[in-house]
């Protein structure tokens, strides 16, 4: 099974946020990562390189863990996680290609081309670097190639990320900005200065996780620079924040792995709940048996995510105007979302990457929707609600008490 990066897999295509609050548990033996210098995360599993040069692999829903090849990574400054392989920038500048099942490595690019970075993001197969004198530049790591994107406008970067087609960053003042990489250019995002403190972040999905230097934990929307405090967390001291399958995970100060649940699911068992899907919203609607079976066979067959709807809605008006190619990438990544739905089963392919098929039950059908359950995949048990808008253009609402919907139209 292929889990869809940023995506659940299912019918609906989205990472669970991390609701209003979140608890914490502590995983593994204390103080197991006390000489970490940086990490990484595939998957379920992160890749961390100790002040040693040991590079460790630890499973994220255990805490087990088991070093990897020779102490080789002791200069590494940062490391990523690039198409199931990790690259790193070592202090003097070099840039490696790691194997993550072996600890191997080979070099990639010209010595020392990467010794003034001073943050960096993967998009795609491309990691964007930002050097100390304000350069933004595009790599690509096989090859070692690379070229400045825009102007010397990023000295003041701290942290950079990507979501979508895009790249944000939060500068040292605090402030978020967006960042086109095809040319450089830039926009402010949210309140200047709202991210000021911030001692760790990560992208969990399409929301920014943040935790300052208090310890308070944050959710941000980068695309509207939204910002959103999860209450009370207890993980003072944080600084690795890390995605692990559908959680976060952190390092602290001592040494210490936690895992970081959302509230709505308690974190009492990360190694069997982490993947868990929120239960399914009881159903109350009637089943008219031949409605079902029409709605079923007009289910049947290819469609493609449809962002026109929400180009209609006012929110969606307003942060277009502000933030144009965020969001532009956004509703572009929409648009290639693919569901194929037959009798077998629905699969999901969201920008070439595919999941399923994943079968599925009809529980009623009446009036112009559908109710379903997913028998299968990361959304096992979740039901959704087909309404039909039309016989080509769907609106597909998962029953849960997020309740996220999709909108898609047939080909």
């Amino acid at each position: 099974m292929t889990k869809l990066h940023g995506f659940c897999a299912g019918l609906l295509v989205c990472i669970a946020s991390l609701a209003n609050g979140a608890s914490t548990e502590r995983m593994g033996q204390p103080g197991n990562w006390a000489g970490t210098l940086n990490g990484a995360a595939i998957g379920d599993k992160i890749y961390t390189v100790e002040t040693g040069g040991a590079l460790y692999e630890t499973d994220g829903k255990t805490g087990a863990w088991k070093q990897l090849g020779k102490p080789e990574f002791a200069d590494t400054v940062f490391l990523f996680a690039v198409k199931g392989k990790l690259v790193s920038i070592e202090k003097n500048g070099n840039l490696y290609i790691i194997n993550p099942a072996d600890g191997s490595w080979e070099a990639s690019g010209k010595p020392g081309d990467w010794a003034n970075t001073i943050a960096g993001a993967v998009l795609d197969s491309l990691l964007y670097t930002v050097e100390a004198g304000g350069a933004l530049y595009e790599t690509d790591p096989v090859s070692g190639t690379w070229k400045q994107i825009g102007k010397n406008d990023f000295a003041n970067t701290r942290m950079l990320f990507s979501l979508g087609g895009g790249l944000f960053s939060i500068e040292k003042d605090g402030s978020m900005y967006l960042i086109n990489p095809a040319d450089g250019s830039w926009v402010i995002s949210g309140q200047p200065g709202g991210w000021a403190g911030i001692v760790a972040g990560t992208m969990l999905g399409d929301k920014l996780y943040t935790v300052d230097d208090k310890g308070s934990l944050y959710e941000t929307d980068p695309a509207v620079g939204s910002l959103k405090a999860l209450g009370n967390t207890e993980i003072a001291g944080i600084r690795f924040l890390l995605p692990s399958g559908n959680g976060l995970r952190g390092i602290d100060g001592d040494g210490n792995l936690y895992f970081i649940a959302s509230a709505a699911s308690p974190a009492a068992a990360p190694a069997e709940n982490a993947d868990s899907p929120t239960p399914a919203v009881a159903v109350d609607m009637e089943n008219d048996p031949g409605v079902a079976g029409q709605l079923t066979f007009k289910f049947l067959g290819n469609w493609q995510g449809d962002p026109e709807p929400f180009k209609q809605d006012p929110e969606y008006i307003k942060h277009a105007e502000t933030a144009p190619e965020m969001v532009k990438s956004i509703t572009d990544m929409m648009a290639g979302m693919l569901m194929a739905v037959t009798m077998d089963g629905i699969t999901m392919d969201v920008l070439g990457q595919k999941a399923g098929p994943f079968k599925y039950s009809v529980i009623a059908g009446s009036g112009n929707a559908l109710i379903i359950r997913n028998e299968e995949g990361p959304k096992a048990g979740v039901q959704s609600k087909i309404v039909f808008r039309d016989d080509r253009h769907i609106q597909v609402i998962e029953l849960t008490s997020e309740g996220r919907a999709m909108f898609f139209k047939k080909l």
